[in-house]
């Protein structure tokens, strides 16, 4: 029989910035990249928008593992269900610290703040609002299943927050029920309309919606 135990110890990540933040930065984007990706890949993702404008913050999944059979490929992972309530633990002491230190850095009330997640970094987005006091001007959501939990989280946190939701319409979240259950649960949090946009494609940040959807925050 076997019995397991668990230890504390300190623990040390990285995250990636993109283009320099500087007295022109009009926007901060913050994004969470999905299952089987890394932060330094999924942020060139980004390079549609006006560097001199905007600066982006990828915070890093904790778990990384190969990708492909011949170990040279990296992806990484926010959560699994294994051990679930340490990685969340885990994760939210993570992100939490990564936010202290960019509030050493920004002042997060003179500048628009975008948070954007794709597919499971939905998942880490949903849960650093919950777990951090910080203004949001939006929230993207692209093609991720959102924590039930987060339903529950105070109106007040999100009153002046604008939500978009983009899917695919060759993605497996297309159509999907739990998704137009998700625009119903969030019209009622946010007590506006989502701006639910579709594009021609599969599972991926495509950079022309990318950027489509930029010009209409």
């Amino acid at each position: 029989m076997f019995n397991k135990h668990n230890i504390s110890f300190e623990f040390s990540s990285s995250y990636i910035t993109y283009n320099k933040l500087t007295d022109n930065t009009e926007n901060i984007w913050i994004v969470f990249h999905g299952y089987g990706q890394l932060s330094k890949y999924f942020i060139r993702r980004f390079d549609v928008l006006d560097s001199d404008k905007n600066y982006i913050i990828a915070p890093q999944g904790l778990s990384k593992f190969y990708v492909d059979e011949d170990y040279k490929n990296v992806g990484a992972s926010w959560l699994t269900k294994e051990d679930r309530g340490s990685d969340l633990l885990n994760q939210q002491k993570y992100l939490i610290k990564l936010m202290d230190e960019l509030k050493l850095k920004i002042d997060f009330s003179k500048i628009k703040v975008n948070l954007f997640g794709f597919s499971q970094g939905v998942s880490a987005l949903t849960r650093l609002l919950m777990n951090y006091n910080m203004k949001v001007n939006n929230i993207i959501i692209w093609a991720g299943w959102v924590p039930e939990e987060f339903f529950n989280i105070n109106k007040d946190v999100l009153k002046d927050t604008n939500l978009f939701f983009v899917v695919g319409n060759k993605d497996k979240y297309y159509n999907n029920p739990i998704i137009k259950g998700y625009l119903k649960k969030f019209k009622n949090i946010l007590n506006k309309e989502i701006d639910y946009s579709v594009f021609d494609g599969g599972h991926i940040v495509d950079r022309k919606v990318l950027k489509k959807i930029n010009e209409k925050l």
